[in-house]
């Protein structure tokens, strides 16, 4: 046996045709057989209980042949050669997947202890493979990041979960990380196994933290309502707009009630018609923050649709109050200036480069009525309040002028 397991530690892979004249020993020399083999044991000569058998399948052994027959074996040699040189195959070729894609995937058992980790795995936490095997689950994940004894409970329960957390490298750095993590029976152990992938989502989280930082400057938030489970969500910059702490969690209802009473109708139909028939709208209005100030708002919604229902609205929502300020003040001084304008004694019209009239003033207007008996007209050529006898004079100042 030593002779023959010191040749199998020199071959990539081998299959085994063991013909046993006794049943003492196999289970060990068994053991030590199927740690060196790639593809697999095939017994001869065997008369074992079916609980043996079972046993031996679990260490590697493709096949228990009790007769000696060449009939029997070679058949089967065949078979399971072919079987497990698929398996093989496709092993290799799940391995060359999962060790260039971009997740991380760890094998591990329910109770936190790893078994084999992707390269990927290795870059991303800068540990090597046999280290990930000694420091478990709880050497690259933070628990404290995470509820992980409830979240344990429901992939038991559930076969799954998806979760965010930190992330710890061998250099002490942390990091965020997404994990999604699937529980599994494996009938060759006979144990239940652990198959996870983990996501390096730092870049995420800083254009999500850039994003956050850039609405918050322009006063834009955002806002989803999924009409199947009547869930509202809003960004935190929404919940800015409104002066509410980022806990809060808003409805439909409520959300409506910060406009003022006569724009909440407006709002309603608007909403009612994106639900319906997937209406976008765009509406400037009113609402009352929290502690009572009015803001100017632009609320923006659209529809998702699923088949032929509407499954969600979204959109955005900006605080535009100091554009209307501006807005009020730019028509403030604009009044003022048409008070002025109205108010002199002098006759005054504006022109464009094609010398239209674009504006004029009531003095303009009498003084063409009461000298033309004709009365200035928006978008008239100005000549035609000019003697002919003096429009070259004009064209020339007026050209030199503009």
């Amino acid at each position: 046996p030593n002779e023959f397991l010191q040749k199998l530690t020199q071959q990539e892979f081998c299959f085994c045709i063991i013909h046993f004249t006794s049943n003492d020993g196999i289970i060990p020399l068994i053991k030590q057989i199927s740690d060196k083999t790639a593809i697999g044991i095939m017994l001869v000569g065997l008369e074992l209980p079916k609980s043996e058998i079972i046993n031996l399948l679990h260490l590697g052994v493709c096949n228990v042949i009790e007769q000696e027959s060449i009939e029997e074996i070679v058949p089967a040699l065949v078979t399971t050669i072919k079987r497990n040189m698929a398996v093989q195959s496709i092993g290799a070729q799940y391995k060359s997947v999962v060790d260039h894609a971009l997740s991380a995937f760890i094998l591990g058992k329910p109770n936190g202890e790893i078994l084999d980790a992707s390269l990927r795995a290795e870059e991303m936490f800068g540990y090597a493979i046999d280290e990930l095997r000694q420091i478990g689950r709880t050497g690259i994940i933070d628990h404290a990041s995470i509820n992980a004894d409830e979240l344990l409970r429901k992939r038991m329960a559930d076969g799954k979960l998806v979760t965010q957390a930190v992330g710890l490298k061998k250099g002490g750095e942390r990091f965020p990380i997404e994990i999604s993590s699937v529980l599994f029976y494996d009938e060759t152990n006979g144990e239940y196994r652990t198959s996870t992938l983990i996501t390096d989502i730092s870049e995420k989280e800083e254009l999500k933290a850039l994003l956050s930082q850039t609405t918050e400057i322009a006063k834009v938030g955002g806002w989803e309502w999924i009409l199947e489970t009547n869930r509202l969500s809003w960004t935190n910059s929404t919940k800015k707009i409104h002066n509410l702490p980022e806990s809060y969690v808003p409805s439909v209802n409520e959300a409506i009630s910060f406009y003022i009473e006569e724009h909440r109708p407006i709002v309603e139909e608007a909403v009612q018609k994106c639900v319906t028939y997937g209406e976008p709208f765009d509406l400037e209005l009113t609402i009352v923050n929290t502690v009572g100030e009015r803001i100017e708002v632009r609320s923006i919604g659209k529809a998702e649709w699923v088949g032929d229902k509407v499954y969600r609205i979204y959109g955005t929502i900006q605080d535009i109050s100091e554009r209307k300020n501006y807005e009020v003040q730019i028509k403030n001084a604009a009044d003022k200036l048409r008070a002025y304008f109205d108010s002199t004694a002098d006759s005054i019209c504006i022109l464009n480069a094609d010398m239209q009239v674009m504006d004029f003033n009531r003095v303009m207007e009498n003084e063409t009525m009461r000298l033309l008996n004709h009365a200035v007209q928006l978008g008239d050529s100005f000549l035609n309040y000019v003697p002919e006898a003096i429009q070259p004079y004009f064209i020339a100042n007026f050209n030199r002028v503009s």
